[in-house]
């Protein structure tokens, strides 16, 4: 199953404790080499490079925590989701910028903290024709709906096809550098019809793609974190103190309204084919 996978690799993550934080601790570290090391993966959310310039709603947020204790910040970019709990694990990072929902299976292994937010997941799919729009979760027997293999994503809709006994074609995409976003521009792109992801995901994805509609709930609301290793209780507690504290307050919001709020690119300005990560796309000389 995959939360017992989820339960092997954090007792793996647990293991490889460094004898060096040990002995300084965790922040003092961080501090004093004046570096900050976050784990994220390539999304729009998340970390992107725009004009040479990298850019994403955790980067933005990290890169002003940095900004507060004098650290340079340092990116590394995983595969996907499930890379990231081991890339924390073999030591290369001090931070997981993703949300991870909270989990008490984990809660041995690595404290939730920083950002904090509270979503549910929806259906994403085009808006028109409206006349063909699914309403409720029921309309989707029958339906092909793509998620990427072990992600909360998948144990959802098999959940909700239990609930509804059966007739979801749930189709579990198996891809080392796929992650939900590139289901969510497939969709857009009339590749797929139907994917799922969180809400607050959605809404960003709303600001590149005019032609979706995220209005179908298929969960109820959770709290999601960013994650950091079990022994790294310092790093934790200064980033909950960064996010509860009110000077930072008006800079969360401007950075919130520059990604969830303000429209980007058009559909009709996207190639009709995601371009895979690494690669040139049509249009480059």
């Amino acid at each position: 199953m995959i939360r017992l996978g989820f339960i092997v690799l954090c007792l793996f993550v647990t293991a490889c404790t460094t004898q060096k934080q040990q002995k300084e601790g965790d922040f003092d570290r961080i501090l004093k080499e004046k570096k900050l090391t976050i784990l994220t993966v390539n999304t729009s959310t998340s970390y992107f490079i725009y004009k040479d310039e990298p850019m994403g709603y955790y980067y933005d947020l990290c890169k002003n925590f940095c900004e507060v204790y004098g650290l340079e910040l340092e990116v590394k970019v995983a595969k996907n989701v499930p890379e990231l709990l081991e890339m924390l694990g073999r030591n290369e990072g001090d931070l997981v910028a993703y949300g991870f929902s909270r989990d008490a299976s984990l809660k041995d292994s690595l404290i939730y903290c920083g950002l904090e937010q509270t979503s549910f997941q929806v259906l994403v799919q085009r808006s028109v024709p409206k006349d063909s729009l699914v309403t409720d979760v029921a309309d989707l027997i029958g339906e092909d709906v793509y998620v990427p293999s072990n992600t909360k994503y998948e144990d959802r809709m098999r959940n909700l096809n239990e609930e509804l006994g059966g007739g979801i074609m749930i189709q579990s995409v198996d891809r080392d550098s796929l992650v939900v976003e590139d289901l969510i521009s497939m969709v857009a792109a009339k590749q797929i019809d139907y994917t799922v992801c969180d809400e607050n995901l959605a809404r960003l994805s709303r600001t590149y793609y005019k032609n979706l509609d995220i209005s179908v709930a298929v969960s109820f609301k959770q709290r999601s974190n960013w994650v950091v290793r079990k022994d790294m209780p310092k790093l934790a507690k200064a980033l909950d103190d960064w996010f509860a504290s009110k000077q930072e307050k008006a800079l969360y919001s401007s950075i919130m309204k520059k990604y969830f709020e303000l429209s980007k690119l058009s559909i009709d300005e996207l190639p009709a084919v995601p371009i895979p990560r690494g690669h040139l796309s049509p249009y480059d000389n």
